[in-house]
């Protein structure tokens, strides 16, 4: 038997390799015979010549032995290690089948990491658009292989080129591909601020589903500070044994660049983790970004081939030449008609998309008007709350073109639907229908958006409406680009600018609440009048903002002024009224008036216990803010029996895990700590009086974000964790 199985890595390490017949004449070399070697062993030429073995899969390279024997069976997977780049120490006599096992298991700790099982989440594109049957792109795909192939260090790729022209998908067909090379694969849609914190919460969800004990995941708070949730996703990727993770930031087309003046410009540092390691794909409309490897994305050179896309995606099989004419026909309409378009790329693109909906508009006039009043919400997540079946019947002509695409939409907590599921359109046909299909702006269609949303957004007291909030904050970001119109000038409202107010302030964006109250105050006061119950709603919410800002003067004025009219139109003991009383009791902590906050705290728990009962929540609330104005005070024994009072309403009420029995349970325990301090500083000083202050210093407490306060800070620090009433 020859032994060919050792000439595999002879035929491949060297870069000449000379071939003789038996009598020494010489027939060539590995180049001169290139061809004739690559027929007869189905080595590519491009291993021959030289190109790193990391460019071909596993699979491929044990191809290249499966002609091959050797005198010893282990030999087969001996001879292997070096082509798969690992190393193996040979012990003959354990069988050809164990010693490929064990080349197998070699070459997977190699690929995922020593530690993979300890960093694993399973792959998963949830939520990520995928063609079922990706074509072509096999030269972006093999050069993004090369690119991130390695030892775990960190390598990143950066994709670009025109939107809608396969980014993306050339991603999720890399991703799934190459599924097993990694140990964990994310997704995060770095669209803008919000859309990529909302992908980190996600990631993090994952990876507390399969590793419930993972280091300050397991004990975040999903639906508290986001930042603190990126973080730690951010940590969990950088620790010493997880190199093998994979991470797409995908739709990267605002990048924070020297060349971009967008205040809302994204600076993808921010979302990167810290340690070099694991591989990186970003995915871009912009050439600008060059953090990475750069690989341009460009325009198919053939129609054919664009065409077996289009109806792979569509799920339709296109006659071509019935759709060649109907294209040429739409491109000369386009230069006709159309808007001017400056390349070529985008008017083949415009073209595309018109033949399509002039298909939807003979078969679906519905469906057609549904597309133009898109462009007055987000291009994310539209979805309707009643009447799902028409919705969705309306909507699949538009998914059956490929200009939309359904997603799922599942509840933060478990698999439990969240209304009904959404659906989304890709930015750049979202550009298209603002252009061509609504050239006119039409103001009762914009007032439709706007009510739609405003009304919708649900208030704080409802289960779980963080969820709902996320979903409609990005349609309400497109909304305060084009409120300012003078046709909205006069519209009726102010209910929905109120709710947007809201919505923006709970998302921490308050510039913009802020700009929504003051519509709906203005509009307001000028329908309903200066003391009518809405408009004193409005007032309350806009102190509430303003004490959110750090501007406690003008807050106190506005609480002021909402405090005189309830009393005045809803009377002293009216819920509205004392919700008031009690925030001017905080505002008042905040600004160090205590004796006058004692007063508000008194004078709405003493109410609240006569309108609600003694075990009402808010009467709890009140009654665990006294606590916390008696424990500033130095006041802790009083301090004490406030807050345990608190704790057994609140646990009675709400339960024992709810977020307010869990804070009240918080402060009594910093109370425990201070008297146990308080003691401690007593004693040292009846022993030691020269010198406790060098033998005691006091912690930095925690903020309710995670993060250090300063010491002196710490009144202001135990006001953020109180439950405040957000109407």
């Amino acid at each position: 038997m020859v032994d060919s199985g050792w000439t595999l890595q002879e035929m491949l390490a060297p870069n000449v390799v000379e071939f003789y017949d038996k009598t020494g004449t010489k027939l060539g070399d590995k180049t001169t015979l290139e061809r004739h070697i690559c027929d007869i062993t189905g080595i590519p030429a491009k291993a021959l010549r030289g190109n790193p073995l990391s460019s071909f899969s596993i699979d491929e390279r044990f191809s290249w032995q499966r002609s091959r024997n050797t005198k010893k069976p282990e030999d087969l997977a001996y001879s292997l290690a070096g082509v798969c780049e690992v190393t193996m120490i040979p012990v003959y006599g354990e069988g050809g089948e164990k010693a490929m096992a064990r080349l197998r298991r070699e070459i997977d700790e190699v690929s995922k990491g020593t530690k993979r099982h300890n960093y694993a989440v399973p792959f998963s594109l949830a939520g990520v658009a995928e063609a079922q049957l990706f074509v072509g792109r096999e030269n972006e795909l093999h050069e993004i292989h090369v690119s991130l192939g390695g030892d775990g260090s960190r390598r990143m790729v950066v994709l670009h080129g025109l939107g809608g022209i396969g980014k993306t998908q050339t991603a999720v067909a890399y991703a799934t591909r190459h599924r097993n090379s990694y140990s964990a694969i994310f997704w995060f849609n770095i669209r803008d601020d919000t859309s990529v914190t909302k992908s980190f919460v996600e990631a993090a969800k994952r990876i507390l589903q399969h590793h419930p004990s993972a280091y300050r995941l397991s004990t975040i708070n999903m639906n508290g500070d986001l930042d603190d949730v990126v973080e730690t996703v951010k940590a969990w990727l950088s620790e010493a044994d997880n190199t093998r993770w994979l991470a797409v930031y995908d739709n990267y087309d605002n990048p924070k660049v020297h060349s971009n003046n967008d205040p809302t410009a994204v600076d993808i540092r921010k979302f990167l983790p810290d340690a070099y390691q694991g591989s990186i794909i970003i995915t871009t409309r912009s050439s600008q970004v060059r953090i990475g490897r750069s690989i341009p994305v460009r325009k198919f050179t053939g129609k054919h081939e664009a065409i077996e896309i289009l109806s792979s995606m569509s799920r339709r099989d296109l006659a071509i030449d019935e759709y060649l004419h109907l294209y040429e026909s739409s491109w000369r309409q386009l230069h006709v008609n159309g808007p001017r378009l400056e390349t070529y790329e985008d008017r083949t693109l415009y073209s595309t998309w018109l033949v399509s909906l002039d298909r939807i508009r003979q078969n679906n006039k519905l469906s057609a008007s549904l597309l133009g009043l898109w462009c007055y919400f987000g291009n994310e997540d539209l979805y309707l709350t009643a009447s799902l079946h028409d919705f969705t019947e309306v909507m699949r002509p538009l998914c059956n073109y490929g200009l939309v695409e359904g997603k799922m939409v599942l509840e933060e907590h478990g698999e439990e639907r969240v209304e009904s599921n959404g659906y989304s359109i890709h930015g750049c046909v979202h550009s298209w229908t603002v252009e061509v299909l609504n050239e006119r702006w039409d103001d009762s269609l914009a007032q439709f958006a706007i009510n739609a949303i405003g009304r919708h957004v649900p208030a704080q007291d409802t289960v779980k409406p963080w969820v709902t909030q996320r979903r409609l904050l990005q349609h309400a970001n497109r909304f305060s680009k084009y409120l300012s119109k003078e046709g909205l000038a006069d519209v009726d409202m102010e209910d929905s600018s109120h709710n947007l107010g809201n919505l923006f302030r709970t998302q921490d964006k308050l510039a913009q609440a802020k700009a929504m109250y003051m519509r709906a105050l203005e509009r307001k006061e000028r329908a309903l009048g200066l003391e009518h119950k809405s408009t004193l709603l409005t007032v309350l919410n806009i102190g509430n903002l303003y004490r959110d800002q750090g501007k406690l003067g003008p807050a106190e004025k506005m609480y002021k002024r909402a405090l005189e009219g309830y009393e005045k139109v809803l009377g002293a003991e009216h819920t509205s009224t004392l919700v008031t009383v009690n925030n001017l009791g905080i505002l008042y902590m905040d600004q160090g008036k205590l004796g006058q906050a004692e007063e508000m705290y008194e004078r709405a728990l003493k109410r609240y216990e006569k309108v609600l009962g003694a075990e009402h929540t808010s009467t709890l609330m009140t009654v665990n803010n006294l606590g916390i104005l008696y424990a500033d005070q130095g006041k802790l024994a009083q301090a004490e029996g406030i807050y345990e009072r608190a704790l057994r309403g609140y646990e009675k009420a709400l339960g024992v895990e709810h977020t307010s029995t869990l804070r009240t349970a918080d402060d009594l325990r910093i109370l425990h700590a201070d008297q146990e301090r308080a003691q401690q500083a007593e004693e040292t000083e009846a022993l030691e009086p020269a010198t406790v202050h060098t033998h005691y210093e006091e912690p930095l407490p925690l903020a309710h974000n995670g993060k250090f306060a300063k010491p002196q800070h710490r009144a202001f620090r135990r006001l953020t964790h109180l439950f405040r009433k957000r109407e």
